[in-house]
């Protein structure tokens, strides 16, 4: 048994930590088994020969921290993708109506790209929307790019599509908040906008130092600004996101507390 290359050993203030993406486990450990793992991991060489009857290893091996084979673990989780996306009553899309943006962010791995969906594609998003039958449930997420740079698109192919063939349309959005002015947020809610995803990457000056533009250095003012429009109008729950790197690894609980 090795340890699993979706296992990440953390380490923090003298507090020692598991986490297994595949799996989505996350503990705290000792220090001493924290060390053995680390390096356990840096050799590459056996954690165990065999987890049965150790209560510990059982359960590391159970959350995939330890495993036998790893490309049994990708395998057994490409499964699971697999089995969604075969899903026969549910349509789940996710749409960009422009590359463009008006932040440049360090670590997006977009291009940003002028213009925005063609009226051609537009149709032919609708007509594959629409020509799906014994369709229950249609999930679009709205993505980009900065989607909120072609919210005219949202509208139009919202418009068309045929309401009257799903029994539930779930729709949300992905964005960078800037552009979440009363007039989008009537937009978004005409739209069947259900949930709003933006990121706030730190406190107001390591934020502003990752996220402005040439005429806004403060875009972190904005954005709490039309947050505060959201919470007053009610209705579209809003999801925080922050990402963390070095620079801003400690900011997350001082956005958690100012939010």
């Amino acid at each position: 048994m090795k340890i699993s290359k979706y296992t990440k050993l953390i380490s923090k203030d003298n507090a020692f930590f598991i986490y297994n993406s595949l799996t989505n486990y996350f503990s705290e450990i000792n220090k001493e088994l924290y060390s053995f793992l680390e390096t356990k991991q840096k050799d590459g060489s056996n954690v165990v020969e065999t987890v049965e009857k150790d209560e510990l290893w059982g359960k590391l091996y159970e959350k995939r921290v330890i495993t036998d084979n790893d490309d049994e673990d990708f395998l057994s989780f490409r499964s699971i993708i697999e089995q969604q996306r075969r899903l026969d009553n549910a349509l789940v899309l996710t749409i960009a109506p422009t590359m463009d943006c008006n932040f440049s962010c360090p670590y997006c791995f977009e291009d940003k790209k002028k213009g925005c969906m063609s009226d051609k594609t537009v149709q032919q998003i609708v007509d594959f929307i629409n020509k799906h039958n014994n369709i229950d449930v249609l999930n679009l997420t709205w993505f980009g790019g900065e989607p909120l740079l072609a919210s005219h698109i949202i509208e139009d192919i919202s418009n068309k599509i045929d309401k009257q063939k799903f029994t539930c349309i779930n729709a949300s959005i992905i964005t960078n908040g800037y552009f979440l002015t009363k007039e989008n947020l009537d937009l978004l809610v005409r739209c069947n906008i259900r949930s709003i995803q933006i990121s706030i990457d730190g406190i107001q000056e390591t934020h502003n130092r990752k996220k402005y533009t040439a005429t806004d250095k403060n875009t972190f003012e904005t954005i709490v600004r039309n947050l505060d429009c959201i919470n007053a109008m009610g209705g579209i729950p809003v999801c925080v996101r922050v990402n963390l790197d070095k620079e801003n690894e400690n900011d997350f609980l001082k956005v958690y507390d100012f939010f």
